[in-house]
This record gives structure tokens, C-alpha cells and sequence, in this order.
């Protein structure tokens, strides 16, 4: 039996994905069910905008035209992550685009926003252009969103990201509570980094390079002397200490009694409090010696009083006991 021939043959999607997506003037009809024919017709649909308003456009830009952003706060890129994100590009081009925005010192000139390692790899690929968005904002909302850009991503080593939170705090003004709010982060989080810049520059390295963790850094924020916090770190990378061995070591420390400070030299005394100097100078008078001032903490000590024989010693007691 001859099967009759369709009459309403199927029509063949010949015009690509471009008839499906809306370019960037949102220019292709959305597919609408039909449905809702009659109410669109009633009441036309909004195309939405193709990007927020501190957006200007999203363009293929020459390479050369790209500088680093100031606001980066990454101060060191993995050479060899940089190879393999290279290699990448080569192989399946660039998947995501940077951010930028116009440097107003120069024309046609961009500076990154975020997406420097892609820019860098790209570079290294060989590639000409990269595609870009340009985002138009004031300058101290650029380097907030700059710095909450970078501060998101995952590679960054805790040292780049207090020093993130330090310049939105110092530069911007921003209290703890707001850049939680901003980066999306618990406040106590925010503090806990921004303390990490008090360690001393020993601590700062080996935390940047991943040789001791966040919790051996917050442990080390207990001991004051640098020099010992730096033995310290020596220890937990020699002899790979745990965060609860750094702990027992640093409560070790802070039990130890200080070392006194004895006041003994025209040196030291000069580095007084005028009324204490002033003190110890009468007593030396009455007494008709020297006088030492031993300081234990900065609300404590005790005196010394010098005596060179037995009846020197008589003659101290008869002024002090006034006999």
C-alpha cells in the first residue's frame, strides 16, 4: 500500500540556537505557549534589560588594552596553575568573562575588576582579545565590589583576604558588620581574619605559603614576643604539631612567669614615669644608697634596697623604722 504523502510537513529548525536566545538588544521573540497568546497581546511582555545598570557593554578587548586592577588583592599567582588554566584556554577557549571597567587616566584603556589569573592565562595562551564586561561605577564603589569580587573566590590564602578586609574597613569605612553583610560571611568570621594581620612576619609567611593553618594561626595570636611566635612556627612545621599540641604549648608559655625588669641604670630610669623616677631618687637620698625598682607586669614589682656591711645595714633599718 502507497502511504499518501504528509500534507503538513514538519518545518526544520534551520535558523540555529540564534532563534531560540535573545541577543543583547533582546531583539528575538520569546517563545510564548499559546495559552497565553491572548494575554500577551492585552498586555505586551517587558524584555528585560541585558544587564544591570552599572554595566556598559560585554565586547571582545584587545589584550594590550588590559591592565591589572589596583584593587587586587592577590599579591602572588601559582605559575603552575597558570600553565594548566593556559592550556586550557588553548583547548576549549575562555568560558567565563572578566570584569572591568574604563581607566579614566587613559583612553581606551580597561582596568581588571575580577579575572586577572584568566587575563594572565590568557596572555600566555597567546590569545589577542578577551571577551569582557565593562562595568561603570564611582571609584569607592569599584573597589568595594573589586575587593568582594576576589574575596569570593576560593584560592585566595587567608593573609590576602584580611588584608581585603582591612582596606574595606580602612579605605571605605566599612564596620565588620557590613562587610559580613557585603561578602556574605559571619561577623565573627570578618574579625577573626582581620586579627590574623597582627601575627608577626614569620607566622604571615608560612600561613600565606599553607605551611600552618588558620587554627595554628589563631593559636599563635596568644603569644606576644615575635621572636618566640616565630620559634613557635619553626616547631609546628618540624614536627608537624597539631592545632591542639600548638594550643598546649602557647598556655605553656602564657603560665611561665616573665622574666623581671629590673630599673637599675640612668638608661632605664630615664624610660620611667617622672614620678616614679622622681620617687626613687628621694629614697636613695634618705636612705643614703641605691635603690633598685624590679618590675614583674605593669601593676606589680618590688624594691631593692643595697647594703655594704652590718652596720650599714643597722643604719638603712634606724631611717626606716625611724629609730
Amino acid at each position: 500500500m502507497n502511504k499518501e504523502p504528509d500534507r503538513n510537513p514538519r518545518k526544520v529548525l534551520g535558523k540555529g540556537l540564534s532563534a531560540l536566545l535573545p541577543g543583547r538588544n533582546g531583539s528575538a521573540t520569546p517563545l510564548v505557549p499559546k495559552s497565553a497568546e491572548a494575554a500577551s497581546v492585552a498586555e505586551p511582555i517587558e524584555p528585560k534589560a541585558p544587564f544591570p545598570e552599572d554595566f556598559e557593554e560585554f565586547h571582545s578587548i584587545p589584550l594590550d588594552s588590559i591592565q591589572a586592577g589596583e584593587e587586587q588583592p592577590r599579591d602572588a599567582f601559582d605559575l603552575e596553575k597558570l600553565e594548566e588554566l593556559s592550556r586550557s584556554i588553548k583547548a576549549n577557549g575562555l568560558l567565563q568573562p572578566i570584569i572591568v571597567y574604563r581607566d579614566p587616566k587613559a583612553k581606551e584603556r580597561y582596568r581588571i575588576v575580577a579575572g586577572e589569573r584568566r587575563w594572565r592565562a590568557a596572555t600566555m595562551a597567546g590569545l589577542k582579545e578577551i571577551p569582557a564586561l565593562v562595568r561603570s561605577v564611582d571609584r569607592d564603589r569599584l573597589l568595594e565590589l573589586s575587593l568582594i569580587e576576589n574575596i569570593q573566590r576560593e584560592d585566595l590564602n587567608p593573609i590576602e583576604i584580611a588584608a581585603a578586609f582591612h582596606r574595606l574597613s580602612n579605605q571605605l569605612g566599612l564596620s565588620h558588620e557590613q562587610i559580613a553583610e557585603r561578602t556574605g560571611k559571619e561577623r565573627s568570621t570578618v574579625t577573626n581574619f582581620l586579627r590574623l594581620l597582627k601575627l608577626g612576619a614569620v607566622a604571615q609567611i608560612e600561613l600565606k605559603s599553607g605551611r600552618i593553618s588558620m587554627g595554628h594561626a589563631r593559636a599563635l595570636l596568644n603569644v606576644q614576643n615575635e621572636s618566640e611566635q616565630g620559634q613557635l612556627v619553626e616547631q609546628i612545621i618540624a614536627k608537624r604539631l597539631s592545632v591542639r599540641e600548638v594550643e598546649a604549648l602557647v598556655k605553656k608559655l602564657s603560665e611561665r612567669p616573665e622574666s623581671p625588669q629590673v630599673i637599675d641604670n640612668k638608661a632605664d630610669q630615664e624610660k620611667l614615669d617622672p614620678n616614679i623616677r622622681a620617687a626613687l631618687q628621694e629614697m636613695e637620698m634618705a636612705l643614703g644608697t641605691r635603690v633598685k625598682l624590679i618590675v614583674k607586669s605593669p601593676k606589680a614589682g618590688r624594691l631593692e634596697i643595697e647594703y655594704y656591711s652590718k652596720d650599714d645595714l643597722d643604719r638603712i633599718y634606724s631611717v626606716i623604722v625611724r629609730q
